[in-house]
């Protein structure tokens, strides 16, 4: 039987557009498997760039690109969480991308968003989690720290009630002393 593959080109979208962001994701995965998170953040943001309009959503209204675009999204902030520059602007980035993911890959169907959820999940609650250490670091505002701590919380949580087994999630939780 036939099937086709998970981002095939679609005739309302510019095919070199589309084609592009393929490239550029493949580009971004190579880098982030070689350990240079910087160009692959570089190549992901080429990418959702080419499929997405000034304020990241989708150029295109069908579902294989919606999903192109959170995956994007969520490579991104999986890069940004890994490199090596552990900077405030770079985890808000990270939470931002996860934000943007969660909310292309929600408007699809449960089973094309359950694929992704747990990943989505843990991003977010990572990003929130290095925020909350570097306001500790910082010495910031008690408010701002609960806020990371909680957004956290709630997404470890979230996660394990839907994977009960992520070893991940567990260890995170067991971080948060929840």
């Amino acid at each position: 039987m036939y099937r086709r593959p998970p981002y095939s080109i679609n005739r309302t979208m510019n095919k070199s557009a589309l084609q592009g962001a393929l490239d550029s994701k493949t580009k971004g995965n190579q880098h982030f498997s070689n350990g240079h998170h910087n160009l692959a953040i570089l190549s992901y943001e080429k990418a959702i760039a080419a499929i997405s309009n000034k304020r990241n959503e989708p150029i295109s209204t069908d579902d294989e690109t919606k999903e192109l675009l959170g995956v994007l999204f969520l490579n991104k902030a999986q890069a940004l969480l890994a490199s090596k520059t552990s900077s405030k602007e770079s985890f808000e980035d990270a939470l931002g991308s996860t934000e943007h993911a969660i909310a292309v890959l929600s408007g699809l169907s449960s089973l094309i968003y359950g694929k992704y959820r747990e990943k989505a999940l843990y991003r977010r609650a990572m990003s929130h989690w290095n925020l909350c250490q570097l306001e500790i670091e910082d010495k910031n505002d008690r408010n701002v720290i609960m806020k990371h701590l909680n957004a956290s919380a709630s997404d470890i949580m979230e996660l394990m009630h839907h994977n009960p087994k992520n070893g991940s999630a567990s260890a995170l939780l067991k971080r948060l002393d929840w």
